[in-house]
């Protein structure tokens, strides 16, 4: 025990000092909930009407009159004056603000209640936006033509509620929002006068999509519960939708997902889960939170290195080197007394899953797919590891459904288990 301690210890403090995320003091000790940029400026939401405004990269903040102390879930800037924010109290009262001096001062435009307004806010342009919402009917979107003066229904009588609204131009666009133990990803083709259902996450427990994210016409991501983590890609516009997994943790909340391009994003969630990928989301590797063990809400990056995340208690995570180190890529930090081959995840899958191996010694290890007719059809490893575990991606996107097999040898081990490709 004493020995597993020391590891612990030394694995536990170079992570801290490996750490590329900092602390940056901010003036409130309320919820944060969201950030966003305009021009020069950034921006944050909280609790109690918190906006704050930030003009030199978050060293320091003012406060803005919000003109309410309802809880500011988002804002969204359509130039560097006007911006639109949306807040809410309880389940009772709801309301859209506006700003046309750049957050100076806001003035409510509309308010509803016993409607709960969400995180969904996007605009088309300076006239056109949309706002989601949580109702208790199918009041779960609202669609302004005048620049947020006026706002109708959209209704959508499946559903009841939308969280999370983008396009991608002036007519299509996607949303995620759920009802009862069921959550969904939406797409509208005509400006979001109508939304249609291209993916159901369901099951008998608690399931949600809290964000969805595209960077171009086919690609995009959403991000949620059911009741473990999820995280899942499209790359045909949303018809079809695969699971991707992340070594961080499995059964929290991801809140948010900020893909700068089809490689390179983080993800956020409770717990202060924060986690890269650079290679499209086939991996994704947790980086260092100092402060972990606390909800992050929302991450934004404006590049390949300066990003900021705000969490619960008023604190702003930021970084200037994209998150720092995420480990060497298929490697992990545990190390194991024997050879062992575990359980593809997922399981069945489509069309990635990740396959994770132990060694307690450097050797040569050699991991390989097999068909069900045992003919070898692709390599996956073929060379001398180091003593610990690892793992490598299989991707079948050129391979049919089926039962498939893969087998590790390595130094008078070998093993096998079996994998289920569905499409």
């Amino acid at each position: 025990m004493e020995k597993l301690i020391i590891v612990f210890s030394i694995f536990f403090y170079a992570g801290i000092l490996n750490s590329q995320w900092v602390v940056h003091s901010i003036p409130t000790d309320k919820w944060l909930n969201d950030i966003k940029s305009a021009g020069n400026s950034l921006y944050v939401t909280g609790n109690s009407g918190t906006i704050l405004k930030s003009t030199n990269g978050g060293l320091n903040w003012t406060a803005q009159n919000s003109n309410t102390s309802y809880d500011v879930q988002t804002l969204l800037f359509i130039d560097d004056n006007t911006g639109f924010a949306i807040a809410s109290i309880s389940t009772y009262y709801s309301a859209i603000l506006k700003t046309t001096n750049g957050g100076a001062n806001w003035n409510i435009k509309f308010s509803k209640n016993r409607c709960l307004v969400s995180k969904g806010l996007f605009f088309l342009n300076a006239n056109t936006g949309y706002a989601g919402s949580w109702g208790f009917s199918d009041t779960v979107m609202f669609r302004t033509t005048d620049a947020g003066e006026n706002w109708s229904a959209v209704r959508i009588n499946y559903l009841s509620g939308v969280d999370r609204i983008q396009f991608i131009n002036t007519m299509t666009g996607w949303a995620v929002g759920g009802m009862n133990n069921t959550s969904n990803v939406l797409k509208t083709t005509d400006g979001g006068y109508n939304w249609y259902r291209v993916y159901t996450l369901s099951g008998n427990q608690f399931n949600f999509l809290f964000a969805v994210q595209f960077v171009n016409q086919n690609t995009g991501w959403a991000v949620g519960l059911k009741p473990q983590s999820v995280i899942i890609k499209t790359t045909d516009g949303g018809n079809t939708w695969s699971s991707q997994y992340h070594n961080h943790t499995t059964n929290w909340e991801l809140y948010d997902i900020n893909m700068i391009n089809e490689n390179t994003g983080w993800i956020v969630g409770d717990g202060g889960v924060i986690v890269k990928t650079t290679n499209g989301g086939i991996n994704w590797r947790a980086q260092v939170n100092p402060y972990s063990g606390n909800p992050i809400f929302a991450v934004r990056f404006s590049g390949p290195d300066t990003g900021y995340a705000v969490c619960s208690s008023g604190r702003v995570l930021k970084t200037v080197n994209g998150g720092g180190p995420v480990g060497i890529p298929g490697t992990l930090t545990e190390v194991v007394p024997t050879f062992m081959l575990y359980q593809n995840f997922p399981n069945p899958f489509n069309p990635v899953t990740k396959i994770r191996y132990a060694m307690p010694r450097s050797t040569y290890v050699k991991l390989t797919v097999i068909d069900a007719l045992g003919r070898e059809v692709e390599t996956l490893t073929d060379k001398t590891l180091n003593p610990g575990t690892y793992e490598t991606p299989f991707d079948a996107s050129h391979y049919p459904s089926g039962i498939y097999y893969y087998r590790l040898t390595a130094e008078g081990y070998s093993e096998t288990r079996k994998m289920v490709v569905i499409k």
